[in-house]
């Protein structure tokens, strides 16, 4: 999982059905769920916040080697 700088965001990689997803949820108040998305990853391994806190940059496993950003509201890679 990973926070934004303002602390407003949390982003958590899930594991479901076999495939890894991400969930993007309101932390400010009573939490909800503001995005979720699937990710293209073999089995993802870590998870951060990119600099504006606008992308989600994604670490695939060291077997895979990638590393994939995704748009954090719309989830377009």
């Amino acid at each position: 999982m990973s926070i934004t700088r303002n602390k407003k965001f949390i982003a958590i990689v899930e594991r479901r059905e076999a495939k890894d997803w991400v969930a993007i949820y309101h932390t400010v108040g009573e939490w909800k769920m503001v995005n979720t998305f699937e990710i293209d990853t073999f089995d993802a391994a870590d998870i951060s916040w990119c600099k504006e806190d606008t992308s989600i940059m994604i670490y695939d496993s060291p077997l895979d080697a990638k590393i994939l950003i995704y748009s954090a509201m719309t989830g377009v890679c």
